[in-house]
């Protein structure tokens, strides 16, 4: 099936000669995001940029350095890596209760966009959103027993047989300007520690990731 980013990037490359058979390349990436805003009672996408990614442009002279011609030693002996740092981790909570939060190395700002962004591309429908607490609140169904499946097939909105009333989760952000945190409420405010609360992390961990 066909899945549009909410992401887009950019890079710009600067070429300078610097002295005889001596030339330095400059990669800087820009990107924008789709934001979303409130209208009434509509949710309006718009693009919005973002603050530039030094993972992206390291990978990108990573390959370029490759492309040109370089040995792959001396580009690694550079400290340049073409891995980029894993963006969000699972992780279980330190309690007996057996829950997970997911753990992501970036601001609260920007995560709280992104999982926005990500709720909506996966089909969840999205009640209303408290940005000050850092809450989305949306309305999701999973059949009892589902099978885990890849990617976004691991959610499924609807069923032919057996139809239940979709639950109201709260999807909250937490966190600074280094790291965030999100977790999985319900309605009411109570942590949710079941195979829900997993399957709808796991696939916010790979859309963030």
């Amino acid at each position: 099936s066909a899945y549009s980013s909410p992401e887009r990037d950019k890079f710009w490359t600067r070429i300078e000669r610097v002295s005889e058979g001596e030339t330095e390349i400059y990669v800087s990436h820009q990107g924008m995001k789709k934001v979303m805003t409130m209208s009434g009672e509509m949710i309006l996408n718009t693009w919005a940029d973002t603050p530039r990614d030094p993972n992206a442009e390291a990978k990108m002279l990573y390959e370029l350095m490759l492309y040109l011609g370089l040995p792959e030693e001396t580009v690694a002996a550079s400290g340049i890596s073409n891995e980029a740092k894993p963006m969000a981790t699972l992780v279980s909570i330190d309690d007996e209760s057996g829950g997970y939060a997911l753990m992501v190395a970036d601001s609260v700002q920007r995560v709280w966009d992104r999982v926005g962004i990500v709720l909506l591309t996966m089909g969840a429908s999205l009640e209303s959103r408290d940005e000050a607490k850092g809450l989305y609140f949306v309305r999701y169904h999973d059949p009892d027993g589902q099978v885990v499946k890849k990617g976004i097939d691991r959610l499924k909105f609807w069923k032919e047989a057996k139809v239940s009333e979709p639950m109201v989760y709260r999807i909250m952000v937490s966190g600074d300007d280094e790291a965030s945190m999100v977790t999985i409420q319900d309605e009411n405010g109570q942590a949710v520690h079941n195979d829900t609360e997993k399957r709808i992390l796991l696939v916010l961990q790979e859309r963030l990731g």
